[in-house]
């Protein structure tokens, strides 16, 4: 089938297919490596949002 046949419906069903072939190959090889990842950026937020915190309430305190 040559592309220059096929509607523009039908290269985006294929583009979407390849994209979802894609997804599933990188989640199997990198999942552990996503996660961790996930895990540890939300570990920063949540300390970085804590520090902020208790900094604010100590500025506060001073003043």
């Amino acid at each position: 089938m040559k592309s220059e046949n096929l509607t523009e419906a039908q290269i985006a069903w294929i583009l979407w297919n390849l994209h979802e072939r894609l997804n599933e190959l990188l989640w199997t090889r990198y999942e552990k490596e996503f996660l961790d990842w996930a895990m540890d950026e939300n570990y920063r937020k949540e300390t970085d949002r804590i520090m902020d915190e208790e900094l604010d309430r100590l500025l506060e305190s001073e003043f």
